[in-house]
């Protein structure tokens, strides 16, 4: 590759090592600022794998950590007015998901507790009351909106058990109990973000957490994770110029078959903003004498769930489902198959109108998952 080209995103989610090495970083922060300007916020967001959530979590981690330090020329150095930092307890459920029992979540939950949680200035007393307790207790007594709590991936645990359902109900328990204090004590928190790739509505794990926005389909927030095609001319114009000359192709004939491959998701209720799968664009980037090759595969869980196609190689099927069928979708013992593709980023919200969503195949590389099994 020309050294003159600033490094692929490919390597890290961590926000400070990508400006650290110079990587093309996509300036999400003007959306970022919105959602984490206002003081107590509460919120959930839903993206299928490979979407950026993870890089999300880091940046936000970075700017309540250290100020506008590491967002010199981004758009949101000129924006945050804060200038005071932050305690951030940023967890991982995914860390959390390989477990063959109950006992053993419950040792992998407890030590990613104590270890995030002490970061923060909580100290853990083994033989008194259990851990949940106590950290409610410390929340309970830290200064008002002083602390940052941010949790990545957390409907892992439960996916991991998803077909086990004696261990089901037990980590759903469990976590109940920890986001029900997370709610109870949240006085404390400045701001609160979850992101995860399915909701919990039919599980109870958030009962009573009635201040918890559910961004997921909100149209401000359709291209907040995902690359827009401008933002895909604009901050890869090397790459793109150099993907056209290997392949043999005109730009504009480059973007209409990355699009074809690579794009048409839409995560908004209006069905207004249309962006493209970054994992798949960096690696097409990164290799483009490869092709238009497929960069993701399906798990067996979900083509369990598959709910039947004539013919997924044309990628032409669509389905109709209720709008809030999207907004209040399932993650259960039966979950229901169209809202968990379409979770899962199988499928995508190709229109919108009445209440409804048309949804369907939101490029070949979907399409073509399907079609080899």
């Amino acid at each position: 590759m020309p050294t003159e080209l600033p490094p692929l995103p490919l390597c890290s989610s961590s926000f400070p090592a990508f400006r650290k090495e110079g990587a093309v970083y996509v300036d999400k922060t003007v959306q970022i600022a919105s959602i984490c300007e206002p003081v107590g916020v509460q919120i959930f967001l839903t993206r299928p794998p490979r979407f950026g959530k993870t890089l999300l979590l880091s940046t936000i981690e970075t700017l309540f950590r250290s100020g506008v330090r590491d967002f010199k020329g981004l758009a949101i150095e000129k924006l945050w007015q804060e200038t005071e930092t932050y305690r951030v307890v940023r967890l991982d459920f995914s860390d959390v998901s390989d477990f063959a029992d109950y006992p053993g979540f419950v040792r992998l939950f407890e030590k990613a507790l104590i270890d995030r949680f002490s970061a923060a200035g909580f100290v853990y007393h083994a033989g008194l009351t259990d851990l949940i307790t106590q950290i409610g207790r410390w929340m309970e007594n830290q200064p008002d909106a002083s602390i940052v709590v941010l949790i990545d991936d957390c409907d892992a645990p439960l996916t991991a058990c998803l077909h086990r359902p004696d261990v089901f109900n037990d980590v759903q328990l469990l976590l109940s109990r920890f986001f029900q204090k997370m709610k109870t004590r949240s006085g404390c928190l400045r701001f609160f973000f979850i992101t995860g790739a399915a909701k919990f509505c039919n599980t109870g794990i958030f009962t009573g957490f009635n201040s918890l926005e559910d961004i997921s389909l909100q149209t401000n927030c359709g291209t907040l994770l995902g690359f827009t095609e401008e933002e895909i001319r604009t901050n890869f114009a090397p790459y793109l110029d150099r993907a056209a000359k290997v392949l043999g192709l005109a730009k504009p004939s480059l973007i209409e078959k990355l699009r074809e491959n690579y794009g048409g998701y839409c995560f908004d209720r209006r069905a207004l903003s249309r962006v493209y799968r970054p994992w798949s664009v960096l690696k097409f980037l990164e290799q483009p004498d490869e092709g238009f090759k497929s960069h993701w595969r399906l798990s067996g869980a979900l083509l369990n769930a598959w709910p039947g196609l004539d013919n997924p190689a044309d990628g032409s099927q669509t389905w109709l489902v209720p709008i809030n069928h999207l907004q209040n979708s399932l993650l259960s013992l039966e979950p229901d198959p169209l809202t968990q593709l379409y979770e899962a980023g199988c499928l995508t919200i190709r229109s919108a109108e009445d209440g409804y969503a048309v949804l369907g195949f939101p490029n070949k590389e979907a399409a073509s998952s399907m079609a080899q099994h």
